[in-house]
């Protein structure tokens, strides 16, 4: 990749898709892309191509270890 913008997807707000506050992002060695919200404790998991797949809440959205977990 040269670092060119290849897409955005998501906006601001409180349903699925949405965000309040980004904190942490991963992308898993399938490609699916895991946004972490921690105004909102949870972390919502799209397709590469942008495409809302599910969510699933946390309790410590600061906790270090999670992007180790799910990446």
């Amino acid at each position: 990749n040269t670092g060119e913008h290849l897409r955005f997807f998501g906006s601001w707000g409180d349903s699925d898709g949405k965000f309040i506050e980004i904190t942490g992002l991963a992308v898993d060695q399938t490609g699916k892309i895991f946004v972490l919200d921690g105004e909102k404790n949870n972390v919502q998991v799209f397709t590469n191509k942008g495409v809302f797949i599910r969510k699933f809440n946390i309790n410590n959205p600061s906790d270090s270890q999670l992007f180790g977990a799910i990446s």
